[in-house]
C-alpha cells in the first residue's frame, strides 16, 4: 500500500498526536513490511506505534509449547492503556491452520478470548483488511481484481462520507420504520423506533461507507427480492425472495437458500441489521461482502448477532445480504 493512502486511512480512524496506537497485525514474515509501513505513518502523525504480530506459523509452534501458565492476566494487562487498536489483516485473522492437539487449541482459544476481550475495551477499535493475495483467496476473487477494488474503496474522501452519513441519519433518525420496495410486489417493513443509527466513515470496519441500525428484533415483516444474492459459500443465487415474519426469516422461494437458512439456529435467522451503503468508489457487486455492503446505492439486511451495536440478539453469526430497494420512511 502507498504511504499516502496508509496515512489517509490512519487519519480516518482518528489517530491523533500524542496517542499510543497498537498495530495488531495478522500476517507472516513475508508481509511484515506492511506492519512497519503503518508504524512509520502513525509516527508521522505524531502518535506512538506499538507493533504486535500474530503469525500463524509462529503461533502453531508457540501453542504446542505454551502451558496453562502462559499468557495469564499479567500479559493482558499490557494492552489496557492504548488509545486505539488497529487490527490489520494480511490474511484471515484468528484461524491458526495446521493440526494442534485439543489441549493446545484450548490454550489458543483462551489466549484469543483474553486478548480480544481486552483490545475491544480500547477507546477506538478498527479493523482493516490489507489488499493482499491471501485476502483475495478468502473472498474467492482474482488477486488483482481484489487488490484494485479494495484499494479504490479505501481511497475515498472520508470527510465527505461522514457528512453524507450525518445528513442521511438526520433525515431518518426520528422515523420509526423503513419500508423497502423490491422486485415487482415485494415489500419489507423494518421497525427501529428508539434504536440508535450509526455512521461508519472510517472508524469501524474498513473499507467504510454506511449508516446502519439494529432493528427491533421481532418487528420486521414482509418479503424482500434479490435479483442476485451472494450468501456465504453458496453458489451465486438469482431471483431470490425471502419471507420474514415476526423478525425471523421463515421461508424462501429458492430451495438452496431455504435449506441453508433453515439449518441456522433460530436466533441466527433474526433480522439484526438494516444498512445503507455510501461509498462512491465501490461500483458493482462482487460477492465480497465487506465491499458490497458499503457500495453507494445498495441496502443490506443482516441476520444474527446485533448486541454489539444496540440490539439484543446474541447469536453465533452475523450474515449480511446485499441488494437494492426503493425506501420510504414513516
Amino acid at each position: 500500500m502507498e504511504k499516502e493512502l496508509i496515512k489517509k486511512l490512519l487519519k480516518a480512524t482518528g489517530v491523533k498526536e500524542g496517542e499510543l496506537i497498537l498495530l495488531h497485525f495478522w500476517g507472516d514474515d513475508k508481509d511484515r513490511q506492511i506492519l512497519h509501513d503503518f508504524s512509520i505513518q502513525v509516527a508521522s502523525l505524531g502518535a506512538t506505534p506499538f507493533e504486535v504480530m500474530q503469525s500463524r506459523t509462529v503461533n502453531r509452534e508457540l501453542f504446542t509449547k505454551a502451558g496453562d501458565c502462559c499468557f495469564n492476566e499479567r500479559y493482558f494487562e499490557i494492552f489496557k492503556n492504548f488509545d486505539a487498536v488497529i487490527d490489520l489483516f494480511a490474511y484471515q485473522p484468528v484461524v491458526i491452520g495446521g493440526n494442534l492437539s485439543e489441549e493446545a487449541m484450548q490454550n489458543y482459544r483462551r489466549y484469543m478470548s483474553g486478548l480480544f476481550g481486552t483490545l475491544r475495551k480500547a477507546k477506538r477499535f478498527t479493523q482493516l483488511r490489507i489488499p493482499t493475495e491471501d485476502n483475495a483467496k478468502e473472498f474467492q476473487m482474482k488477486p488483482q481484481e481484489f487488490i484494485e477494488k479494495m484499494t479504490s474503496a479505501y481511497d475515498v474522501n472520508y470527510e465527505e462520507i461522514r457528512l453524507l452519513g450525518e445528513e442521511k441519519v438526520e433525515k431518518i433518525k426520528n422515523t420509526k420504520k423503513a419500508i423497502l420496495h423490491t422486485g415487482e410486489h415485494e415489500t419489507l417493513t423494518i421497525e427501529y423506533e428508539n434504536r440508535e443509527w450509526f455512521i461508519d466513515a472510517g472508524d469501524g470496519d474498513l473499507p467504510c461507507g454506511e449508516v446502519y441500525v439494529a432493528p427491533l428484533e421481532d418487528r420486521t415483516e414482509g418479503t424482500m427480492y434479490f435479483e442476485t444474492l451472494y450468501l456465504d459459500d453458496l453458489p451465486v443465487c438469482k431471483q431470490v425472495i425471502l419471507t420474514i415474519c415476526g423478525g425471523k426469516i421463515v421461508d424462501s422461494n429458492h430451495d438452496l437458500i431455504k435449506e441453508y437458512l433453515m439449518e441456522l439456529p433460530e436466533n441466527g435467522r433474526v433480522v439484526c441489521e438494516f444498512g445503507i451503503g455510501l461509498n462512491p468508489n465501490i461500483r458493482e457487486l462482487t460477492g465480497c461482502t465487506v465491499l458490497d455492503e458499503k457500495m453507494d446505492g445498495t441496502i443490506h439486511i443482516a441476520i444474527g448477532a446485533n448486541h454489539m451495536f444496540g440490539g439484543t440478539n446474541e447469536a453465533p453469526m452475523h450474515i449480511d445480504m446485499v441488494g437494492f430497494a426503493t425506501i420510504s420512511y414513516e
